[in-house]
């Protein structure tokens, strides 16, 4: 806070009022409102904002990111394995994240102060505009472990996270039996969880492809759901908070990962918050709904496992896609699959599976949900 107020001039503002009026900008307030709200000179804001965001907002203090330095904090993992494990599905024993991207909208015109005259055709993302993929772990708290603010919108998530240096340390970690992911106190192990956009590895664990109803695979892929869905809610808690989210971000490209990261970091200080005092802004009121939602039956096909020539493959490519898979690689995933079928096994095991909702109606609340079969 010193650092962000020091860098003033016309007049001193304090620390405070710095911070109020940064917040309100992410909150999605105009510029306009919070000069007349805090009495600071319109041409001040832009400023007084880059300032406090990337001086105070995004240091670890406010809150360090688990899996920034790689696999270091060995303690902290195993606590993650443990709330995901006392989840839905005590199979899931060793989740240490789930993985996901999001796409962050960006104004073409902050593309092009930075790109020039080169094409800005990558950030075109597949949701129909510019955007930033960003690549975020988070753990069953809902709290960002890890972030990569490197990719274009148009990159696919399994190229993006497979561009970022955690790859590169989880890759070489998985292929070292002696690595914190193999040889652990807990015996069992480690790895994050991810949908079908990524590649399968024995780090990554994605559900199975085309899982038909009924299925032992279509079992897995409900607990895997019920496991990945704190990404999902992450994702969701941080845009409906911020509202600087809700139309594309207009400053430099070089300012945006600091509004990005300030998000992630300010999410996870007020969850902290909340758990330290017991004032939890928990999904566990809607739980039984959500699980619902995903149980919902539309399949008719034969028990079993079907293939479309045309689906994602294991390694995130479409078809027979392009290059061939390197020897570590090729293994990694081999071992992915193997760790992936024993717990599905292991489901199978328990008589679990994914349980059949049908009659959709509303409540007394007005709010839609599901009866049971």
């Amino acid at each position: 806070m010193y650092r962000a107020h020091l860098k003033t001039s016309k007049g001193y503002i304090s620390g405070e009022v710095k911070v109020a009026a940064a917040l309100r900008l992410m909150a999605g307030a105009s510029y306009l409102d919070v000069s007349c709200i805090f009495d600071i000179h319109p041409n001040s804001i832009p400023r007084l904002f880059r300032e406090v965001v990337r001086d105070w907002f995004c240091l670890d203090e406010i809150s360090p990111l688990v899996l920034d330095d790689g696999l270091e904090d060995q303690e902290e993992l195993i606590a993650i394995a443990s709330k995901f494990a006392n989840g839905r599905c005590s199979s899931f024993t060793g989740v240490i994240g789930a993985l996901d991207g999001w796409l962050v909208r960006v104004q073409l015109s902050s593309l092009r102060r930075l790109l020039g005259a080169v094409s800005t055709a990558g950030y075109w993302s597949r949701k129909g505009f510019y955007a930033l993929n960003v690549q975020v772990i988070c753990d069953k708290e809902k709290r960002v472990l890890w972030r990569s603010i490197n990719a274009r919108g148009g990159e696919h998530d399994s190229k993006a996270f497979k561009a970022t240096r955690l790859w590169d340390k989880l890759t070489a970690a998985a292929n070292d039996p002696e690595s914190f992911l193999n040889n652990n106190r807990l015996g069992i192990r480690l790895y994050l969880i991810a949908d079908l956009a990524y590649a399968l590895r024995s780090f990554l664990i994605t559900p199975y492809h085309n899982a038909v109803s009924g299925s032992a695979e279509d079992a897995f892929n409900y607990y895997h759901s019920c496991s990945r869905i704190v990404i999902e809610c992450c994702f969701g808690e941080i845009y409906a908070r911020w509202g600087i989210f809700w139309k594309p971000l207009h400053y430099h490209v070089r300012d945006h990962k600091y509004v990005i990261d300030a998000a992630f970091k300010l999410h996870n200080f007020i969850i902290n918050y909340g758990i330290q005092n017991n004032k939890r802004n928990s999904i566990e009121p809607y739980k039984e709904e959500l699980m619902q939602y995903m149980a919902q039956q539309t399949y008719k096909d034969p028990i079993g496992v079907y293939h479309d020539p045309d689906a994602t493959r294991d390694d995130g490519t479409l078809g027979d896609g392009r290059g061939r898979p390197t020897k570590i690689d090729e293994d990694l995933r081999k071992k992915g699959k193997s760790m992936r079928d024993d717990v599905r096994d292991n489901i199978a095991s328990q008589g679990l599976c994914r349980p059949q909702f049908k009659n959709w109606n509303r409540n007394d609340c007005n709010f839609v949900e599901m009866g049971t079969a």
